[in-house]
């Protein structure tokens, strides 16, 4: 969650260590975070978004989505 604070240009996958990863509750297997980052039209860093999932790479068609909540979440 440190790396979430990180200045960011754009999305990243970051694998999750395998004790960290069991410590969620419910979630079945973390494989990787990716973090998105949400910034104001003028770059000012508001955010991330930080979500958890069971596989290392993510399509071009979810980096689009992504993208999308991300300018929209910057939007409230």
């Amino acid at each position: 969650m440190e790396r979430a604070r990180e200045k960011r240009s754009g999305i990243e996958i970051a694998p999750m260590d395998a004790e960290l990863a069991a410590s969620f509750a419910g979630v079945a297997t973390v494989a990787s975070a990716v973090l998105v980052p949400i910034a104001a039209s003028d770059g000012e860093r508001l955010g991330a978004l930080c979500l958890l999932m069971d596989r290392n790479a993510i399509s071009s068609e979810e980096v689009k989505l992504l993208d999308a909540l991300a300018s929209h979440a910057a939007l409230y």
